[in-house]
């Protein structure tokens, strides 16, 4: 049988990721991730795909990084910078699985809705991903 779930934006409230981050993962994100906050909103109640909103404080670094899974980020207010790249409001910005990136928030901060394809992507630091290239059966 098909579902629909409707959330609202009155039903989530953006959360500042140092107050819900694993130790683990504390250790593992930098100043920027911490910093930042977010708004999940799909997964529910068992969905297979993933979307939340993410702000961002003015000139606020993400450490280069990758996911386990595709993703595709829609900027929604300011500016997100990818190296040289300003993508203001409407941009959309696709990254591949295992791909490295980092970015910074515009002079006026930033907030996007990232979407996944899968609900719980795994989070990999630079040397972890390349770590996992070295190691990998392809690298030789």
């Amino acid at each position: 049988m098909g579902k629909i779930t409707i959330r609202r934006v009155e039903d989530t409230a953006f959360v500042r990721t140092a107050d819900v981050a694993t130790e683990e993962n504390k250790a593992r994100y930098g100043a920027g991730e911490l910093t930042s906050s977010n708004r999940p909103i799909l997964p529910l109640d068992g969905e297979s795909l993933q979307l939340f909103e993410v702000m961002l404080d003015p000139d606020t670094e993400i450490q280069p990084h990758a996911h386990s899974a595709a993703e595709i980020i829609v900027v929604t207010a300011g500016e997100v910078v990818f190296g040289a790249q300003r993508c203001p409001v409407g941009t959309a910005v696709f990254v591949d699985a295992n791909t490295l990136y980092g970015f910074r928030a515009g002079p006026e901060g930033c907030r996007f809705y990232n979407f996944r394809g899968v609900p719980a992507a795994q989070y990999l630091t630079k040397d972890e991903l390349v770590s996992q290239r070295r190691s990998s059966p392809a690298a030789s």
